[in-house]
């Protein structure tokens, strides 16, 4: 005791860890013990490019044995995060990826966005403040600085 439970994350979720952040460890058997991550790795291995963690939680009574398989779920700040579609992505001159968007005196502004999370159907982005007005349709079609007439798409409020 205590209990060493080694994991490995990818590059994006390290971003986000830090060091004594509360750990949920779910063992395959149904048991549930907190612990806190006591380790991150400076570096990524350099096979599978992920970075191992690890967390500590007691284990007094050896209830717990070594090489049992287990779910980590580690808390990290909440931050605001938007869903959208993959194809409302676009890039600037430079290269930078991010949305367009029409502010209240619809002219167009490019966006710098954060990927965090990248999926079959959508994608979770930061770096957006508050409601937006994003352009769904004909992104690439127009520039930052352009006025336009928006069109309020039908249902989710989005352009």
């Amino acid at each position: 005791s205590p209990l060493k439970i080694k994991a490995f994350v990818t590059e994006r979720q390290i971003q986000n860890i830090e060091m004594g952040a509360p750990v949920r460890i779910e063992f395959l058997d149904g048991r549930i013990v907190d612990g806190a991550v006591s380790f991150i790795a400076a570096a990524a291995d350099d096979e599978t490019r992920t970075f191992q963690i690890e967390a500590k939680l007691p284990n007094e009574d050896y209830a717990f044995k070594d090489g049992l398989t287990a779910r980590l779920r580690i808390s990290v700040a909440s931050r605001r995060a938007y869903k959208i579609s993959p194809s409302v992505l676009t890039l600037n001159d430079e290269g930078v990826i991010g949305v367009k968007i029409v502010d209240d005196q619809d002219i167009v502004n490019f966006k710098p966005v954060k990927i965090l999370a990248d999926q079959s159907e959508h994608m979770w982005i930061d770096g957006l403040e508050g409601g937006v007005n994003l352009i769904t349709v004909g992104q690439e079609y127009v520039g930052s600085g352009q006025k336009v007439k928006p069109v309020q798409s039908k249902g989710d409020g989005l352009l």
